[in-house]
């Protein structure tokens, strides 16, 4: 993989951080290091990596604790733990919370390199996937991207929800001159609508009740980078009016000072909605909109692209079993054709959650279409005989994998009234796999 990665390195050893900057320095990699759970969380504020080196046992906190704290705040980065090998225990406990995998000090190079070389290429092997796609819409997407990315414009990504839009957001960053400079994405609808200003314009110690010490916010972040808006049009009219003033300005002022700090920032925006008919029913600002909007790229739906659904499926494929430890599978032709029928409406997102939770069912090798259970998908365009997922699935199990199984295999088993033939034919499982799967789960 060409694509050079941003790793941090949290270690308070300076024989590890000397050791990890040369070795990551060494292969192509951007490196930087810090010594403390304070330090590691303002750099994982400040930019986009691809990966971070951790250690458990660090001055101020820990590594479990930083990591629950990962998890809680959704920083989507793969995590490797470094641990003596008296700490393994806790480098377990790690990926039970969410961890990729962990390495034991003293760290060796060539096993740097190897996880760098695989997991560090994953977390770009969608946006390359996007780049290298086979549709004519998306090659001319990616023309799109690359003509605008050096020009100091405003860009807003639209198209349905789960298409890849913040993928898209990201690579125009990383094409543009502003790539070394930080990354910095908001998601507009989870900001509660009496904190927008303290997040995006940062804060002063006594600035409110509750704000014990001073905050940078989101847009000083940005600056000399990218500020992502991601679902902009979910911003009350009320935010709508303060961003565009500090936009207009190019300058933000933090709440309870009376400094104003110079911005240089580029605006990328993202929303599933078409602005211009919000901005024509009173719902969003248009001034804001002319000022988010210089450019527009609309990205196609999954269904749009369906010739790449092949690609995707074995990328997805691939990913879960290194994530899980087993050997490669694949999706024979049948059930690629099968599941080209479906309409997609989440887009990647759902693909992806539908790949995972296949491999999680069905235990073959070479996945057919007779394999893959005719509830699993979210409505019944595929097959208008078998029955609807809302009999057998909740909100829950659509969303989560595990969980989702188990959930499954419960309210198959009660609806069928524990009869194992019958359940195993309707989740379209073997009886084997399906006595196996009730002892893991306690059945």
């Amino acid at each position: 993989m060409s694509n050079i990665h941003k790793i941090l390195v949290c270690d308070d050893s300076e024989t590890v951080q000397v050791a990890m900057k040369g070795i990551v320095e060494s292969i192509g990699h951007q490196c930087v290091v810090t010594s403390s759970v304070k330090d590691c969380r303002e750099q994982l504020k400040l930019v986009s990596y691809d990966l971070l080196f951790l250690d458990v046992q660090l001055p101020d906190d820990n590594g479990i604790s930083l990591l629950k704290e990962m998890k809680r705040d959704s920083y989507y980065i793969k995590t490797i733990v470094m641990t003596s090998s008296a700490s393994i225990a806790q480098a377990v406990e790690a990926m039970k919370i969410g961890a990729y995998d962990y390495l034991s000090k003293p760290v060796m190079p060539k096993h740097v390199a190897a996880i760098i070389a695989s997991i560090g290429g994953q977390a770009t092997e969608l946006s390359d996937y996007l780049i290298q796609s086979k549709s004519k819409k998306m090659q001319d997407i990616e023309s799109q991207v690359r003509r605008v990315s050096n020009q100091n414009v405003s860009v807003c990504l639209t198209g349905e929800t789960g298409v890849g839009k913040e993928i898209y957001a990201q690579r125009i960053h990383h094409l543009s001159e502003r790539s070394n400079g930080p990354f910095i994405a908001i998601n507009c609808p989870a900001i509660p609508k009496n904190l927008f200003e303290a997040e995006l314009f940062g804060y002063k110690k006594g600035a409110f009740t509750g704000a014990t010490t001073d905050r940078i916010g989101k847009m000083e972040s940005a600056n000399g980078g990218t500020l992502f808006l991601d679902e902009v049009a979910d911003l009350g009219l009320d935010a709508q009016a303060k961003l565009l003033r500090v936009l207009q300005e190019k300058k933000v002022e933090a709440l309870g000072s009376n400094k104003q700090i110079e911005l240089n920032i580029r605006v990328l925006c993202a929303t599933s909605y078409n602005l211009k008919e919000e901005s024509e029913q009173g719902r969003f600002r248009s001034d804001l909109f002319y000022r988010l909007a210089q450019m527009e790229i609309k990205i196609p739906s999954l269904k749009e692209r369906i010739e790449d659904l092949d690609r995707l499926i074995q990328l997805f494929t691939t990913q879960f079993c290194h994530e899980n430890k087993c050997s490669l599978r694949k999706f024979a032709s049948s059930a690629v054709e099968y599941l080209k029928d479906y309409s997609w409406p989440g887009n990647i997102r759902e693909l992806k959650n539908i790949v995972y939770r296949i491999l999680i069912l069905v235990d073959d090798e070479v996945i057919l279409r007779e394999s893959i259970p005719n509830n699993l998908l979210l409505s019944t365009d595929l097959d208008s005989t078998s029955m609807t997922n809302t009999e057998l699935l909740d909100k829950e199990a659509i969303y989560s994998l595990v969980d989702g199984e188990k959930k499954m295999i419960e309210q198959a088993l009660k609806k069928n009234q524990y009869n194992i033939s019958q359940t195993a034919k309707e989740l379209n499982i073997g009886r084997t796999t399906l006595y196996r799967k009730m002892k893991k789960y306690g059945f």
